[in-house]
């Protein structure tokens, strides 16, 4: 069940990537509009609703080091 719902917000862009670490903890990326929506999609996966696993949720920034590649326009002159 977990399984086919992870599924399930992978097709549907939610969940953009999903991992386990070397000791079996995963680490999911999800694509969510805000903090009210991340809550509720958690908490529609299974064993979270079965209170059998939590998450420790940290917010990624974009990386922006690729910004400094590029010479940034000069300014309109008035």
């Amino acid at each position: 069940e977990e399984a086919a719902h992870v599924w399930s917000l992978m097709q549907q862009g939610v969940i953009r990537d999903i991992w386990f670490t070397r000791d079996r903890r995963a680490v999911l990326i999800l694509e969510c509009t805000g903090e009210p929506e991340l809550a509720r999609e958690l908490a529609s996966l299974p064993l979270v609703r079965e209170r059998l696993i939590t998450f420790d949720v940290e917010t990624l920034l974009r990386y922006d080091g690729f910004d400094r590649l590029s010479p940034k326009p000069p300014a309109p002159s008035r």
